[in-house]
């Protein structure tokens, strides 16, 4: 076994931060094969302070894909999304296209 799943920290994830757990990991004979994004409960909940945690999301993904992280996810994804309807989430990606 040489991948590794784990959680990514507190978001907002920065480019140097990632880099440097890759790097540490590639050190040792690891890649970073899944890293868990988490921290946004009021997105998931739809209290105030949501477009705050939204955008520290955007944020994170961004970084992740500046340092070429394979793959992130999150359990909540889902629970979010079935809270929404469609023509909002419709919106909400023309608004934060990334």
């Amino acid at each position: 076994m040489n991948h590794v799943l784990t959680g990514g920290g507190r978001i907002p994830w920065e480019k140097n931060q990632l880099k440097d757990m890759i790097d540490r990991l590639k050190a040792n004979g690891l890649s970073l094969g899944n890293l868990m994004i988490a921290g946004f409960p009021n997105t998931l909940y739809g209290r105030p302070g949501r477009d705050e945690e939204i955008e520290k999301v955007i944020q994170s993904i961004r970084a992740a894909g500046k340092v070429g992280l394979p793959w992130w996810n999150t359990t909540s994804m889902r629970i979010a999304s079935s809270k929404v309807t469609t023509k909002k989430r419709q919106g909400w990606r023309r608004k934060h296209s990334l």
